[in-house]
């Protein structure tokens, strides 16, 4: 907390000394002063509570957008429980897309998915990197790399080795790429809180899935840029590492049915 400044500021005209936003602080940093006013004591995590709970909208931040904030009644952003659950199960792993680019204003949605996920102690650490007009270029770049990560591999991680090496093979006898496979869009991303990275991931796949495109979570493009200088220079890849790596774009086959699943390892106490 030491690091931060206090950024929380009230408006005394506005406050209505309800205590709502001392109630719902967790780190106890705000308090109701002699004047009946809240006001912010010691830096905070910005976790934006205050903000959202105020009733007469009286409390802001500093050094962010305050315009981006939007009124909301209880319930109304909530979503009907059977169609979200059906989206979850409908949801697939997608290796074959159609060549067609993903709209701009579907990937600043994707973004503003991974810019609204909680992240550790709300640290928001987390950086969104798109590749889709460089793709090609990327992707060059991306099986140049490849034999030096297969050698580097060998002796600490042997199956991925010899999995990427199939890989190579499989690249120069058939022209296939079984790691970017035809998606029109490379996705990664930065943070070194590897739960923000899988929180922002999943909130990702279920915008896109909204638009109706999809996602292939990859492991094997995690593993492969985490272990590339280049690749990550390229990328714009800094000390925060690779968290998830993703492809996406819009479907090439429509699936009729959700996949069987094993019955659910439950534990309720």
């Amino acid at each position: 907390m030491s690091e931060r400044a206090i950024v929380v500021t009230v408006d005394p005209r506005a406050c209505i000394g309800c205590g709502q936003c001392v109630e719902d602080c967790f780190p106890g940093v705000l308090r109701l002063n002699d004047n009946g006013v809240a006001e912010c004591v010691r830096p905070c995590l910005e976790c934006g509570h205050c903000v959202a709970v105020c009733p007469s909208n009286a409390v802001s931040f500093d050094g962010y957008d305050m315009a981006e904030v939007k009124p909301c009644t209880v319930g109304e952003s909530s979503l009907e429980p059977d169609r979200l659950l059906a989206a979850v199960k409908s949801r697939r792993s997608i290796r074959r897309y159609l060549e067609r680019p993903l709209p701009a204003d579907v990937i600043a949605d994707l973004v503003e998915a991974v810019r609204y996920t909680p992240t550790a102690a709300n640290r928001q650490g987390t950086r969104t990197i798109v590749v889709q007009e460089r793709l090609a270029e990327f992707r060059a770049l991306l099986w140049e790399e490849l034999p030096g990560v297969v050698k580097r591999l060998e002796a600490e991680f042997p199956a991925y080795a010899a999995t990427f090496a199939g890989f190579l093979r499989r690249r120069e006898e058939t022209g296939s790429d079984l790691l970017l496979f035809d998606a029109p869009a490379f996705v990664v991303i930065s943070t070194s809180n590897m739960w923000d990275a899988g929180l922002a991931a999943a909130n990702l796949e279920l915008v896109a899935f909204a638009h109706g495109a999809g996602v292939l979570h990859s492991g094997y493009l995690k593993r492969i840029v985490s272990d590339s200088k280049r690749l990550q220079e390229w990328l714009g890849v800094d000390e925060r590492g690779v968290g998830c790596a993703l492809l996406a774009g819009y479907p090439a086959v429509a699936y009729a049915r959700t996949a069987p699943r094993r019955p659910a390892d439950v534990v309720m106490r």
